[in-house]
């Protein structure tokens, strides 16, 4: 397999997880009463924080959106590191070892904290990513 294709896979797989997490927080159904009224306090206990009001589920929210985000920032990277191999290899490498040891940080976390889909998805793009930078470094 060429670098090129486990980059584009890894990017694949990462746009997969950033459109899944969104699409769930905007769309997952509620777990029960227990867990709407734990959603109602978190919205209606405000707080002021650095000059502004917000109440623990606008951190909620916003961190899971950065999570998307940075999902869709991975995906972007690796996207471009595919199509800069033939141009920078040593670029490619270098960069494409920063995005390798954050995917594995990742997984670790996704797995640890979150729940088996992404861990699992994070975690094949950790392959594909790994074996990209095995096959640049011997190329």
């Amino acid at each position: 397999m060429k670098p090129s294709i486990g980059l584009k896979i890894a990017s694949g797989l990462y746009a997969f997880i950033s459109v899944a997490h969104t699409l769930g927080e905007f769309f997952s159904p509620s777990r029960g009463s227990e867990e709407d009224a734990l959603i109602d306090a978190l919205k209606t206990y405000r707080f002021d924080m650095m000059g502004l009001t917000r109440s623990h589920w606008d951190f909620y929210r916003g961190f899971s959106l950065t999570i998307s985000l940075t999902m869709a920032l991975i995906a972007i990277i690796c996207w471009q590191l595919s199509r800069m191999i033939h141009e920078s290899p040593k670029v490619v490498q270098s960069l494409l070892t920063t995005v390798f040891m954050i995917s594995l940080a990742l997984s670790i976390v996704f797995w640890a904290y979150i729940f088996a889909a992404p861990g699992l998805t994070a975690s094949l793009a950790t392959v594909f990513l790994g074996v990209a930078l095995l096959k640049l470094k011997r190329s």
